[in-house]
């Protein structure tokens, strides 16, 4: 995720998002300094204040329009796909191969704010229960159009598959992040990737 403070039609606002975006990625969002994220960003505290009402209203604001948009470019593919077993297998093949240290080291950012801030804001739990839910519902719909199509065994549950794979994905970032080693990332993922192959009607 990088902050380009020289894009000339970059807005004060967006100027913030993405700092904040960055830092709370980082560091977290209790431990990211608003003074920090002001000084990267060139801007006021009459400016930031004149955007947001709060830290709280901006850390908000950046799980909405950075780390969910982060998520839709992941998975909307799938969900539009004429065929999204096959994508979903693809995606995580994908991430498989092309497992980074640096992603690893990092994390999930919505994963990383529901165990950072879930326990102690409920505004912060709501919204990521939100996306997860939504989340979940979008990509059982799509596992019911490849059992409809005849891609998919309809033998297994669609929406019990869906929980799998978010259950798994998230959970297989978090204990690679936690032993900071990509090969814990890839032998979770692998395991639900063999699963899901075998769902396939060929």
């Amino acid at each position: 995720m990088v902050t380009q403070l020289d894009n000339p039609s970059e807005t004060a606002r967006d100027r913030i998002l993405n700092v904040a975006a960055q830092e709370i990625l980082v560091a977290g969002f209790q431990a990211s300094s608003l003074g920090t994220i002001l000084r990267k960003s060139k801007v006021s505290k009459g400016c930031f204040y004149h955007h947001f009402e709060t830290k709280q209203a901006l850390g908000l604001a950046v799980l909405e329009e950075s780390f969910i948009t982060i998520i839709k470019q992941i998975w909307e593919p799938i969900f539009d796909s004429a065929n999204p077993l096959a994508s979903l297998i693809d995606l995580l093949s994908g991430q498989i191969k092309n497992a980074d240290d640096n992603d690893i080291k990092l994390g999930c950012p919505i994963n990383n704010l529901a165990q950072e801030m879930s326990p102690i804001d409920d505004k912060f739990r709501q919204r990521i229960e939100l996306i997860h839910q939504v989340w979940k519902q979008r990509l059982t719909k799509a596992l019911e159009k490849s059992q409809q199509q005849q891609q998919m065994l309809n033998t297994v549950d669609a929406k019990s598959i869906a929980t799998l794979t978010i259950a798994t994905t998230q959970g297989a970032i978090g204990i690679a992040k936690n032993a900071q080693r990509k090969e814990s990332f890839i032998e979770y993922t692998q395991g639900l990737v063999q699963y899901l192959t075998s769902l396939q009607i060929k």
